[in-house]
């Protein structure tokens, strides 16, 4: 075990030589002191390893005596040294590189929130900051649990906060309250919110206005709040009985016919850019004092559209960080399309466009087509008729 260690640390060279009678050298070399191990004897030499110390003099004894040696590797601290030595600049290079990653790693650089609708993200990344979370600091500088108690504690909109930590980036997780809204009790009601052909209707409370088949405007009263007592049918009449009107608070539910209408259109000829499927990546190091490239994928592409996604973080010096390079091929196809082809295109957009979707069993679609023959592209208008919920509370006066 000490002889191997000895060897690596001094230095050992793998060689060949050729020639008869190799014994003779081998004897020569020991006999001034060469270290010579793990001999094998060849058809026309020896393969054997000697120490570096003793290559020099084992080299000179085969060249006296008319022997060729050849060098088959070298193993050992001086040979590894010599390499050092060649790429000092780069290791200390890529050492320093790994240093400053291992240190920057420890701060939080990238700051994100998720989850906010109503709350604003400065407002949470403002009582975050009062904890010591911001761009910057190190992750020992604060306490994660703190934090979430201050955001729940400070924002009452709040319900749940999680500050997740993963790499350089903090992302501020939040859920918030949801505010049922006031209910009406006040007498109101039930009015159409469009205009449509009432297809079926549902009393729960109020007075009704207007049955099945019954065209009505926006606005409309369909379920009225005003209930008037009606008298006994029998003539018996209740003498503490009232047929004075009163109001409630109407409630129903009613299904009515409606249109809507939309607009679409599509080219003729177009000019169609698609992604031909081949990427190249690029890696490159921001630093205050340019781009340095860490990796270039070596491949040839056409015309391309390149994407940049960067991620610095500012410093005393200038701007620090990575950029990726995504570089996406593409090629242009040309569409020639005909009159029917560009009609149907233009009605799906047109229904793809409305802001309600169309019950598949109850509606259906008139198309008019408003451009002329002439013009490059086709255009239409389309009337959707479609079965809805059209009622709407309206307070009473």
């Amino acid at each position: 075990m000490f002889r191997r260690l000895f060897d690596l640390i001094a230095g050992l060279i793998s060689v060949r030589i050729t020639g008869s009678q190799v014994e003779k050298v081998l004897n020569m070399a020991m006999a001034r002191g060469v270290f010579i191990s793990d001999v094998r004897k060849e058809s026309n030499g020896a393969v054997l390893k000697v120490r570096n110390s003793g290559y020099s003099a084992l080299k000179t004894i085969c060249e006296t005596q008319d022997y060729q040696i050849e060098v088959i590797k070298k193993q050992g601290v001086p040979f590894y040294k010599t390499v050092l030595k060649r790429r000092l600049g780069f290791l200390v290079g890529v050492s320093f590189f790994l240093l400053m990653t291992y240190f920057l790693s420890d701060f939080i650089w990238f700051m994100d929130v998720s989850g906010n609708q109503m709350v604003s993200t400065e407002e949470i990344r403002e009582v975050a900051a009062k904890y010591g979370v911001e761009k910057g600091v190190s992750k020992h500088d604060f306490d994660k649990t703190e934090v979430e108690l201050a955001l729940l504690r400070e924002i009452n909109r709040l319900s749940y906060a999680k500050v997740d930590i993963k790499g350089v980036s903090l992302n501020i997780k939040v859920v918030e309250k949801t505010f049922a809204g006031p209910e009406i009790t006040a007498p109101c009601d039930i009015v159409a919110n469009s205009d449509g052909i009432i297809t079926d209707i549902l009393v729960l409370n109020g007075e009704k206005q207007k049955v099945v088949n019954d065209v009505v405007s926006k606005g409309d009263v369909i379920i009225s709040g005003i209930i008037y007592p009606k008298p006994n049918p029998f003539g018996l009449d209740d003498p503490n009985q009232s047929l004075e009107p009163y109001r409630v608070r109407a409630r129903g539910i009613v299904y009515a016919r409606v249109w809507q209408e939309s607009y679409g259109e599509c080219a003729l000829n177009e000019v169609q850019t698609i992604a031909a499927g081949k990427e190249k990546l690029q890696y490159l190091l921001i630093t205050p004092w340019g781009e340095i490239s860490m990796w270039n994928q070596s491949e040839s592409l056409g015309n391309t559209v390149d994407n940049r996604i960067a991620k610095t973080i500012s410093t005393p010096w200038g701007q620090l960080g990575f950029l990726k390079i995504v570089s996406q091929e593409f090629q242009t196809n040309s569409i020639e399309r005909s009159a029917n082809e560009a009609e149907a295109i233009a009605v799906e957009m047109a229904l793809n466009s409305l802001p309600r979707s169309i019950n598949d069993t109850e509606g259906n679609y008139k198309v008019e087509v408003v451009s002329s023959p002439a013009e490059a592209f086709v255009r239409v208008k389309v009337l959707v008729e479609l079965i809805e919920e059209i009622s709407e509370v309206r307070v009473l006066e």
